[in-house]
């Protein structure tokens, strides 16, 4: 392509092709390209006087939606007027990074991105006969690569190049936290206190093995699980729940005080939202001297729990786009955060988060550890305005 005068019609032309090519070169080794949703494609430069032109002439064709400083050099990102069409994809995004440097780059179009629900273990499971290499950032974007001949490249993620945008620019405000698996350690508590729980309900003995299968952070869940169908009886699970669970100890996880200070420091509004019944939720909190960091509280009741918006003290619905965000370890915890038009943040330090479930839950941030989710929400409300 000539660099002196940009023919956009050309350019378009070019990306379609390129399109039809990879996806092609996806059938032929097994992928179905047409069941995934492809989000935009990569036109890489090999030059940055080539960086400026395509980007001045990109401007005048649609719509620069970011420019970020990625490991070192500027990628910009377009939402195009005209989107690229071919039979099987429509892509309105495209991606110009700048070159590397001390790297060649031929120039062109290199790689598409497509969206995929699915777990990256399951997907790299159906295609075995494939190398995929997983990369990019595992707390934001993961990636899932694979090359292909003539040196282009499919990648997979779990969420769009725009939404990526989106949390990146996000300005935090409100933070929800979960309490159970996010803030303490108490699953293996929670199976002993179902056992108990649900033996004198049933009248007979619940093994440990059974309440550890029947889990579910929800109590509709539960009684689903355990077959309690009877009104009275789920709502006396429930009283009984709360003063079983109410005779063990939790520990918190590391860092949880050091968090919750930084965030109140920092001015952000915190909530607690939790499937845990209130007698046994309000005395942690005081046991643990963390009821004064919250401005809501909000528990499971007989009439409605988390994930459903109602059970939510929290004016959400006060609160603009993508200034919350929740954060938990389970799918419940993710559900909940999309009915409430929150960012979905998922707490992995517990070691029973199941990665697998957040995912197709549609989890859009993970997080690792305490200190890394911190230090995301406070660099996300540097800028936040209350």
């Amino acid at each position: 392509m000539e660099t002196n005068r940009f023919d956009f019609d050309s350019f378009k032309q070019a990306g379609e092709d390129f399109i039809r090519s990879l996806t092609a070169k996806m059938a032929n080794v097994g992928i179905p390209a047409q069941d995934y949703d492809s989000d935009h494609i990569c036109f890489r430069v090999g030059t940055a006087a080539e960086y400026d032109y395509y980007k001045a002439a990109l401007s005048a064709h649609g719509k620069l939606l970011t420019e970020a400083m990625v490991n070192g050099r500027a990628i910009s990102t377009f939402l195009l007027t005209l989107p690229f069409q071919t039979e099987s994809h429509q892509i309105r995004l495209v991606e110009l990074p700048s070159p590397k440097s001390g790297a060649v780059y031929t120039t062109g179009f290199e790689h598409a991105e497509f969206v995929t629900s699915e777990c990256f273990s399951s997907l790299r499971a159906r295609f075995p006969h494939l190398e995929f290499i997983e990369g990019g950032n595992k707390n934001l974007n993961p990636e899932l690569c694979l090359k292909l001949d003539g040196g282009v490249q499919v990648k997979f993620h779990h969420h769009s190049l725009e939404r990526i945008i989106e949390l990146e620019e996000a300005t935090i405000t409100d933070v929800v936290f979960d309490f159970d698996g996010t803030l303490i350690k108490s699953r293996e508590k929670i199976y002993e206190v179902n056992r108990v729980v649900f033996s004198n309900i049933l009248g007979r003995q619940v093994s440990l093995q059974e309440s550890i299968d029947n889990f579910h952070p929800e109590f509709s869940k539960l009684f689903e699980a355990f077959e309690v169908s009877c009104p009275q009886k789920r709502s006396e699970a429930i009283a009984s729940w709360g003063v079983v669970s109410s005779q063990f100890s939790y520990e918190l996880f590391d860092g949880v005080v050091e968090t919750l200070e930084a965030f109140k420091d920092r001015g952000l509004r915190l909530h607690l939202w939790t499937a845990r019944d209130e007698f046994s939720a309000r005395k942690i909190l005081k046991d643990h001297g963390l009821e004064e960091f919250f401005a809501t509280l909000s528990f499971a009741t007989e009439i409605d729990s988390k994930p459903h918006a109602n059970s939510l003290i929290f004016a959400w619905n006060q609160v603009s786009k993508d200034r919350a965000i929740v954060i938990g370890d389970s799918s419940t915890d993710i559900i909940g955060a999309k009915n409430i038009s929150a960012i979905r943040g998922a707490a992995m330090w517990d070691g029973h988060a199941k990665k697998k479930s957040l995912i197709e839950a549609g989890a859009e941030l993970f997080f690792y550890d305490l200190a890394s989710f911190k230090d995301w929400v406070i660099n996300s409300a540097a800028i936040a305005q209350p």
